[in-house]
């Protein structure tokens, strides 16, 4: 009987050491994972059910309880889609801003001469009403240059 325990406990020894391993390969992998570039994290806007997320307002459930159902994190995300919703269903006008519905004139081209002056087409000077002799300052910017008439 004697030999027949001594096996067994063999065998127990084998298997945790290898349980061990696992376990550390384990942590090896999450902190691999934790090293990654927050750069490399694409955010991108949450897909939600707007019909939904109307009827559960509509039935007076607490906002708490919605925001668990749509796993909301913040009150504002909570309420952006909600707008969100509203306006999709025609409840709510439509916000217009400034990037989304401005219409943008085309772009005119100048271009530098051989001497290095800037030439501006005679359309464009005229479209601006610029005349011979108008100055104008200019300032490198983010964006690229600013040209600004002086008075």
């Amino acid at each position: 009987m004697a030999t027949a325990k001594k096996p067994a406990a063999k065998k127990k020894a084998l298997k945790r050491p290898a349980a061990k391993k696992t376990a550390a390969k384990k942590t090896v992998a999450k902190k691999a994972v934790a090293k990654e570039p927050a750069a490399k994290k694409i955010r991108s806007k949450k897909k939600v059910d707007y019909t939904k997320l109307l009827k559960l307002i509509e039935s007076e459930i607490h906002q708490a309880e919605i925001m668990k159902v749509f796993a909301f994190k913040t009150a504002a995300q909570f309420k952006n889609h909600y707008l969100s919703a509203l306006m999709k269903a025609g409840k709510a006008p439509e916000i217009k801003t400034s990037r989304a519905s401005a219409k943008t004139a085309p772009a005119k081209v100048a271009s530098v001469s051989k001497r290095g002056s800037v030439v501006i087409s005679k359309g464009l000077i005229e479209e601006m009403g610029f005349a011979e002799g108008t100055t104008f300052t200019v300032r490198k910017t983010k964006s690229g240059i600013s040209l600004k008439r002086m008075s």
